[in-house]
């Protein structure tokens, strides 16, 4: 199996509508709310966040084969506002660093060392796990910002789907 650069700009331009709708509810929370559990168990607003941002930084830089950069520093992200902009810094960079690939070059098998494990799959897969890691937290942040009192409603891709109206003609 395979997928297509326009299919994986597809799923990127859903993780960045779904996380939008995330940030838009966190953006209600004061300072404290967003740096602290929803309740026991339950996800840091802020943490979570920026291990998106991280996570994404980190799986870019390797498929691009750049030194790592360090991950956002919690004490300095005090609001939604401040993770949001780091998010779409970091989408965007992504987003272009996809459109920039060949259909090859997404087909490509790439070995990731981890300290653990070595994984080994075509690029587009590292890129889907992105999109999926983002859904995974996007779950966890939903369900911590409804417990404070701001849902984020409905982020599944259907209500994406009918946010965005009529698919764009294909050419």
């Amino acid at each position: 199996m395979t997928i297509d650069g326009a299919a994986l700009q597809f799923l990127l331009d859903y993780d960045g509508w779904a996380m939008e709708q995330i940030f838009t509810s966190a953006a209600q929370l004061d300072e404290a709310a967003f740096a602290a559990p929803a309740g026991p168990g339950h996800a840091v607003p802020r943490e979570t966040l920026l291990h998106c941002v991280g996570g994404m930084r980190s799986w870019r830089e390797r498929l691009q084969g750049t030194p790592a950069t360090p991950p956002p520093d919690t004490a300095t992200v005090r609001t939604a506002a401040t993770a949001r902009a780091l998010w779409r810094e970091e989408h965007e960079r992504l987003r272009a660093y996809v459109a920039g690939l060949a259909a090859a070059e997404l087909d490509e098998t790439l070995e990731q060392r981890r300290p653990d494990r070595v994984l080994v799959a075509e690029r587009w897969q590292f890129v889907v796990h992105l999109v999926l890691h983002n859904m995974q937290h996007r779950s966890e942040l939903a369900q911590a910002l409804t417990l404070l009192g701001h849902s984020p409603g409905q982020i599944g891709l259907t209500a994406y789907l009918q946010q965005r109206g009529p698919a764009p003609a294909s050419t």
